[in-house]
């Protein structure tokens, strides 16, 4: 199941250049996004790919307690982390007794047209993007610099992705097939970028975006001001209270 999350940002990358690419080049079918066969579509095709990473890392993929290369990687882990796991291993073993493996070949080759599928359409939609703005003649000088505004924000938010995602996928799939070393700790660090995408990517998109910067700095000044104002009224409240209670006699 953590593996069939990993789905998501590649399926949202490609979505959200679709909506950016239709907005320029035919707005009508921003409607389709209103549509329950299209959203039930979307959803189907999502689902499939999850079902399609589950199935992969659950039939194809070892990791079975007594296997070697769940021993092998279980001493690695107690040796770096003191921390003994035996159930819940995914483990591809590409040249067990060096022996070539063609299963764990067949994950990388699949994961490798998953993730180049993606990204090449998700550019491809974005080049094309950028030059309907520029050629169409049919919108204002105005309208053309908001579309480009918020497909440079896009682009610079697929970069959280790229980083989170993307680039250790790659490092941690194909280097040990390759037998090389790869980007020394990215597979230690692989869990905790995945987990800040979400958060990253939010972060993105709010600095970039005035709309969301002026949004979200309302909500700090509108509670500040709240503040004030409930201040000021108790302030010029109890002054008066304070100055009565001097001027009256005390019983004592």
């Amino acid at each position: 199941i953590y593996t069939t999350a990993y789905t998501l940002p590649f399926f949202l990358t490609i979505l959200n250049f679709l909506y950016r690419y239709w907005a320029t080049k035919s707005p009508v079918k921003i409607l389709l996004f209103s549509s329950k066969y299209f959203i039930g579509s979307l959803l189907t095709f999502g689902l499939i790919a999850g079902i399609a990473w589950y199935m992969t890392a659950f039939f194809v993929c070892s990791g079975d307690v007594n296997e070697p290369g769940t021993i092998a990687l279980r001493d690695a882990l107690r040796e770096q982390t003191n921390l003994t796991i035996y159930d819940g291993w995914i483990v591809m073993d590409h040249w067990r007794n060096d022996t070539f493996q063609l299963k764990p070949f067949l994950v990388i080759i699949y994961a490798d047209i998953v993730m180049s599928f993606t990204f090449v359409t998700a550019s491809a939609l974005a080049v094309m993007t950028f030059h309907h703005i520029h050629v169409n003649s049919m919108v204002s000088e105005w309208q053309r610099k908001v579309q480009r505004t918020v497909l440079i924000a896009l682009c610079a938010q697929t970069f959280v992705p790229l980083l989170c995602v993307y680039i250790p996928y790659t490092n941690n799939l194909n280097t040990p097939f390759l037998r090389i070393r790869g980007i020394v700790g990215m597979e230690r660090h692989t869990a905790s970028l995945i987990s800040c995408f979400p958060l990253w990517d939010a972060i993105v998109i709010t600095l970039l975006m005035r709309d969301y910067r002026e949004g979200f700095m309302s909500m700090f000044c509108a509670s500040t001001q709240v503040k004030s104002a409930v201040s000021s009224q108790m302030n010029s409240v109890s002054v008066p209270s304070i100055a009565n209670s001097q001027l009256e006699p005390t019983v004592i």
